[in-house]
């Protein structure tokens, strides 16, 4: 951490025995995808754990616009790139350390996965949910349209590319 408090990457030695940097840019692209409101520059929502040299995110309850937006979900929504890990130091500081082709095959691999697995594990995550947390009607089919949505998801992918390659170019 830096005086301001701010996880700071101070050299490739450093980057080197970080357990999973390039989790920062697979949650900023998780972030973008699912819409996290709540995890941006401001606030990382991330735990490193110094003995293990690991980040871990932490709070998800902003997924989908947050609480605010649960019952007005929309799942044809447009991906929203603003307020979020994408903007934030702790991404740059990241990104100066990883290849512009590894930050290409990452994002790659990113939306590979979600048409291969995600579909089967919101199927498992609203399985697990107690009927006591009363979720609102078809919102696990609105939230599987919003993260499969094939149109969504190339327009999030070209977005992120392009957004991606300009921070790099600026580090």
């Amino acid at each position: 951490m830096d005086k301001t408090g701010k996880f700071k990457i101070k050299n490739a030695k450093q980057f080197s025995k970080i357990n999973n940097p390039e989790d920062i840019l697979k949650i900023t692209l998780m972030d973008c995808h699912l819409n996290n409101v709540d995890r941006n520059s401001e606030n990382y929502n991330l735990l490193f754990q110094t003995e293990q040299q690991r980040f871990y995110a932490i709070d998800h309850a902003a997924l989908f616009g947050g609480p605010a937006l649960k019952s007005r979900f929309v799942p044809k929504g447009e991906p929203s790139l603003g307020q979020k890990l994408l903007g934030s130091y702790l991404l740059r500081n990241t990104l100066k350390y990883i290849t512009l082709e590894n930050i290409q095959k990452t994002l790659e691999s990113y939306f590979a996965q979600c048409n291969s697995i995600l579909g089967t594990e919101i199927d498992k995550v609203f399985s697990m949910l107690p009927e006591s947390w009363e979720i609102s009607e078809n919102l696990k089919e609105r939230v599987l349209a919003y993260s499969l949505d094939e149109t969504r998801l190339n327009l999030l992918e070209l977005l992120l590319s392009n957004n991606l390659y300009e921070i790099k170019k600026k580090i």
